[in-house]
């Protein structure tokens, strides 16, 4: 694994300390782009002239075999020729070209630098906007690319995302796993971005671990400090379910006065002069800085509060996060209705406490629309009459479900909490005769009440929250369920579920949520 260090410098950088960081696969690293910038600076052109200087001081005093990296302004900048007189005719290991969107865009700066007669050993584009997301198959393919890089906070910043999704976050991990799909087939080296977030070593360390597994070893880490650096090269043994573990979803599609303000408060408290600043708790990126100031000089004053209640249907998964629907259609309707649409989202894979988790959002926020989605899987969870669940000590346990006795183990136990803290990997087996079995499991639990009180129990559970809905004045639509197809019973149970909330709330009709707020008076 390689690491390039990013490191701070000035006029008075002693060499000796950065030799001290001596390792065959550290690169030391100067930021010639957004490193220097900070935000609070107007004169950016003349510091970063002064920054040149300094990086030409210290380079000289760099022995011949040393491996320094830089990274150059974007192709456009004024500052990029500046860049390359100052690194003309030098030995530079690696280069990374910021903000690259397209193979021939790369071609045409490869070109100016090697005008420059710099010496390197790679060439690293960055992965730092959709554009060029959606063209990396052609960037890789670039004979002189053998490593590219990803750059989490300018894609945040690209995307108009706040608060940002760091490495704690499954959205974090979307965008690397697009990336390594086509760096694993091409062979190419994956080079992960900075870590800003507390100084851990566990969860950074099996970051580490789980980018070994998943680029065969093929990977780098750009480091922003002494201790990051030493995590990399002193690496700890740690098991990747944790990792897995420690990842969330973010459930608020929208940033709080409190998210800008403390953000603010922090950057320009604690900055130094330079593009990052750092507190006590993490590292706070010139981009997080920049997005607030975004966000505050936004005109929108109404602000419409939309809550959708459901499973994995709001998160997607397997869909990056810029794709999934709700944040296609939240940016669509923002602009066309000029209001902040805030989204909040509540997941569930059992009734018990659903209403309360309502009940308790909507204390905090005046709820203005709330789209429930109608879902199959704790409605068939029920049904059967043998079923397999996770106790709160992570034991994987065996019950048979009898509603009529008031024996129902799956109600008691949250697969959405439990799930994250241990292990539930169970193989399910695609055979006739396990379909049969399934198939068998709820025909029994149907003949002994198992659909009947399933049926009843759902719908109590929608008449309350209608109920509670009518009480404080919010818009309620009921989405779905979607048909689930494992066996042949799932279809026919699924429509006996939507044919019983139907029933009861003709009135509600199922349309995708885009229509639903531009039906609505808002």
């Amino acid at each position: 694994m390689k690491i390039y260090q990013f490191i701070k410098y000035n006029q008075k950088t002693n060499i000796n300390h950065i030799k001290n960081y001596g390792n065959d696969n550290l690169i030391v690293c100067f930021d010639f782009e957004d490193g220097i910038k900070n935000g609070l600076d107007e004169s950016i052109s003349i510091k970063k002239e002064r920054y040149r200087d300094y990086f030409i001081q210290i380079l000289s005093k760099f022995d011949k075999n040393s491996k320094i990296g830089i990274r150059i302004n974007t192709k456009n900048s004024s500052e990029l020729k500046k860049d390359l007189i100052t690194n003309k005719e030098k030995n530079i290991h690696s280069i990374f070209l910021p903000k690259i969107e397209s193979s021939k865009e790369l071609i045409k700066f490869i070109e100016i630098i090697e005008n420059y007669n710099i010496k390197y050993k790679e060439l690293i584009p960055i992965i730092e906007n959709k554009a060029g997301l959606k063209h990396i198959k052609e960037i890789i393919k670039i004979p002189n690319v053998k490593s590219i890089a990803f750059g989490h906070c300018d894609y945040n910043l690209n995307l108009n995302i706040f608060p940002f999704f760091h490495h704690n976050s499954n959205e974090y991990w979307k965008w690397v796993n697009k990336i390594v799909s086509v760096t694993n087939k091409e062979k190419v080296n994956f080079i992960n971005s900075p870590y800003l977030l507390n100084n851990n070593p566990i969860f950074i360390s099996s970051i580490l671990e789980h980018l070994k597994n998943h680029t065969n070893n093929n990977f780098g880490q750009i480091t922003l400090s002494n201790i990051h650096t030493d995590i990399c090269i002193n690496r700890l043994n740690y098991k990747m379910a944790k990792f897995n573990k420690l990842l969330k979803n973010r459930h608020r599609l929208y940033a709080t006065i409190d998210d800008i303000k403390n953000i603010i408060n922090s950057y320009e408290t604690n900055n130094k002069g330079l593009g990052l600043s750092r507190n006590n708790e993490r590292i706070i990126a010139y981009q997080e800085y920049i997005a607030t100031k975004k966000l505050l000089s936004d005109d929108k004053q109404k602000i419409f509060n939309l809550t959708f209640v459901g499973g994995c249907f709001p998160v997607q998964h397997n869909i990056l996060y810029e794709d999934i629907f709700l944040v296609k259609s939240k940016k669509n309707i923002e602009n066309k209705l000029k209001i902040n649409l805030n989204i909040d989202i509540i997941r569930y894979e059992r009734f018990t406490k659903l209403i309360d988790k309502i009940i308790k959002l909507n204390k905090s926020k005046n709820i203005d629309l709330l789209i429930l989605s109608v879902r199959p899987e704790p409605f068939l969870r029920i049904i059967k009459l043998y079923y397999k669940y996770i106790n709160n000590e992570g034991k994987l346990k065996k019950s048979l479900n009898f509603p009529f006795i008031n024996k129902i183990n799956p109600e008691k136990y949250d697969f959405l909490v439990l799930g994250r803290l241990y292990d539930y990997n169970v193989k399910h087996k695609k055979s006739p005769i396990h379909n049969i079995l399934v198939s068998l499991n709820y025909i029994t639990g149907l003949l002994i009440g198992n659909l009947r009180y399933a049926l009843n129990k759902y719908l109590k559970l929608v008449k309350e929250i209608e109920k509670y809905c009518n009480e404080k004045n919010i818009e309620l639509v009921l989405l779905g369920p979607n048909l689930r197809n494992n066996n042949k019973i799932e279809p026919y149970l699924c429509k006996m579920l939507d044919n019983k909330i139907r029933m009861h709330f003709p009135k509600k009709k199922i349309i995708n949520g885009l229509d639903i707020l531009y039906n609505l008076k808002i």
